[in-house]
């Protein structure tokens, strides 16, 4: 009888001993970054929220691509995902596009940070649901000096959009305009490919119609 309680309080106190380590463990992860900072990319037709962990097949490279005719603005999203626990200020700068001795002037490309509002109740027929949604574009340089140009958040993931919009000018030539922008998060710098093919739009005209070339 003596030696069944022995073993009875000898396996009692192993098992509380090694609840006492798992709870340990489990307190510091919550308080250390889960995963690594993310840079990635969308077209500036897709919303991303705020406080949702997207997986590898959603997120596209890390790059500012952008089909455009002369005229026209094209935009692009470039996006910064920080796990719970990280939280970094960040800072984008352009370069000017090149394409042989041609030139986009960095002066036509806008840089605005995404700010987000929160949707709590919805009674729209359709719906793409509840939660952080991007609501409005304020200038880059604005966003930094009123401080608004840090991602992250203690207890969850976040991510922060960038929204780049590019103005062809109409004498540009027709030709494929790279470049390279330097996301900075924090003390990390990324090189971020630019890449704007500028096309040729050549007008339609209806058989038995006068061709009118546009103005």
């Amino acid at each position: 009888m003596n030696k069944i309680l022995k073993k009875t309080i000898c396996l009692l106190t192993c098992g509380v001993m090694l609840f006492s380590v798992s709870a340990c463990k489990n307190n510091d992860s919550d308080q250390e970054p889960n995963g690594e900072i993310s840079v990635w990319s969308k077209p500036s037709t897709v919303n991303v929220y705020q406080d949702v962990e997207y997986d590898a097949s959603f997120k596209g490279e890390a790059e500012y691509s952008v089909i455009a005719g002369r005229g026209e603005y094209e935009a692009a999203q470039l996006f910064i995902t920080t796990p719970a626990g990280t939280i970094e200020e960040y800072d984008l700068k352009v370069s000017d596009l090149i394409c042989g001795e041609n030139k986009i002037d960095k002066s036509y490309i806008d840089v605005y940070n995404e700010k987000y509002i929160e949707v709590t109740s919805t009674q729209a027929t359709y719906s793409v649901g509840l939660g952080w949604y991007p609501d409005a574009l304020l200038p880059f340089e604005t966003a930094v000096e009123y401080g608004e140009n840090v991602v992250g958040n203690e207890d969850a993931i976040r991510n922060q959009g960038i929204y780049i919009e590019t103005f062809i000018p109409r004498d540009i030539p027709a030709g494929d305009y790279k470049g390279t922008f330097t996301l900075t998060v924090g003390e990390e710098n990324y090189d971020i490919p630019a890449h704007l093919p500028r096309r040729r739009i050549r007008s339609r005209r209806t058989r038995g119609q006068p061709f009118r070339a546009s103005p």
